[in-house]
């Protein structure tokens, strides 16, 4: 929480919220350190268990983006977006 008994914090409250929404620059080196931890996170959710969530998820989530994949992405994707897409 943001301490509201000066005018001050809250101004540098709402400027860190606008720099979070729109004025984040990433750096190449550490999307690619980051890159590496999401795939091999996804790696480590395969297996028995990513099979069955294959079967139910797409009726489950039936007309949502989610039907098709998990929020962590299509692999592919994330093996070969290029960094200008983020930034």
């Amino acid at each position: 929480p943001i301490p509201t008994d000066k005018k001050e914090n809250i101004d540098k409250g709402f400027q860190v919220l606008e720099d979070w929404a729109s004025n984040v620059l990433f750096d190449g080196e550490e999307i690619e350190k980051e890159r590496g931890v999401v795939l091999e996170e996804s790696r480590l959710g395969k297996g028995a268990q990513d099979r069955m969530r294959k079967q139910y998820f797409p009726k489950l989530f039936e007309g949502s983006k989610y039907a098709d994949r998990l929020p962590i992405g299509k692999e592919d994707i994330l093996k070969n977006f290029k960094h200008d897409v983020i930034n």
